[in-house]
């Protein structure tokens, strides 16, 4: 197999090994060109470290990654893993893999990370077999909200808008999270900051809106949702964004998570207060 970086790869040979890839695949992932340059762009994956198989000089694999630094050591995600039918099963994603490790260590990539849907279970093998180690479950979870289903029960707290990148400044701000989710992959979204009585962080949010062809909100998808326990409880902190958002809607709209992690107390009250689980990932790590 002989494997080049995308910058050494036509437009044509990194679309064909995408849609190669992920034919069959378990969720709809064809994409035409343009559509893929935005993945790439839109989510900061790398054309120098991200790497296409050839076999017989025909693109029939490829691996999106991208590198980011995250308390001074480089953490790298796999933005997706692909091997065409004909040659899964025959040690080509292992070769491929094994070139991106290889990538890795020559940047000093402390841990590589990478999401793979909890049904996929053969690939999930495959990463563990490479030496990740699942780390917790993602969450796609979601409702349809009325615009009066969540009154504020008081004024203690109040919202303020912020730009995505002014989450990290909070001293809470959590990095350790799906690539996908960090302010830097969300392009065109929005955050939020609740705040006390004296003007304290006690909790933020990022999410983006979809617009439909008629310029309205028909959902929402959130990416991060982060509070301070000791300050503001968990429930009210989840009901008061979830007023933020609806008071705006004309009559209902769909919350949805993407990437949520399963482990944050949060999740636990959205499945409380009536939202359904649609989609599973898992989330896993190797120290390189």
């Amino acid at each position: 197999m002989e494997i080049k970086t995308l910058a050494k790869c036509t437009l044509d040979e990194i679309t064909e090994a995408w849609n190669k890839g992920f034919e069959g695949y378990l969720l709809p992932a064809t994409m035409d060109t343009h559509s893929l340059i935005k993945k790439i762009v839109g989510e900061e994956l790398s054309t120098d470290f991200s790497i296409v198989g050839f076999m017989e000089g025909k693109p029939v694999g490829i691996i999106l990654t991208g590198m980011r630094e995250d308390g001074g050591e480089k953490v790298a995600w796999n933005g997706g893993t692909g091997v065409a039918p004909s040659y899964r099963g025959k040690g080509a994603a292992i070769k491929m893999m094994e070139a991106l490790f290889e990538i890795y260590r020559k940047n000093n990539v402390s841990t590589a990370t990478l999401e793979a849907l909890e049904k996929n279970e053969r690939a999930i093998a495959l990463y563990k077999k490479l030496g990740y180690e699942v780390k917790d479950y993602l969450l796609f979870i979601s409702k349809q909200i009325k615009s009066d289903e969540f009154p504020l029960q008081n004024n203690k707290w109040t919202m303020e808008a912020v730009l995505p990148e002014q989450l990290a400044k909070i001293d809470f701000y959590t990095s350790n999270i799906p690539w996908q989710c960090q302010w830097q992959s969300l392009k065109h979204g929005e955050s939020f900051v609740v705040k006390d009585q004296l003007g304290g962080s006690v909790g933020y949010g990022l999410y983006k809106k979809v617009i439909n062809a008629e310029g309205k909100v028909e959902k929402v998808n959130i990416y991060d949702l982060n509070y301070q326990p000791e300050k503001i409880n968990s429930t009210e902190f989840t009901r008061k964004f979830i007023s933020y958002l609806a008071a705006s809607m004309e009559n209902s709209i769909e919350l949805s998570t993407f990437n949520f992690p399963s482990n944050n107390p949060l999740a636990e009250v959205l499945m409380e207060i009536g939202f359904e689980k649609k989609i599973v990932q898992v989330y896993m790590e190797k120290l390189m």
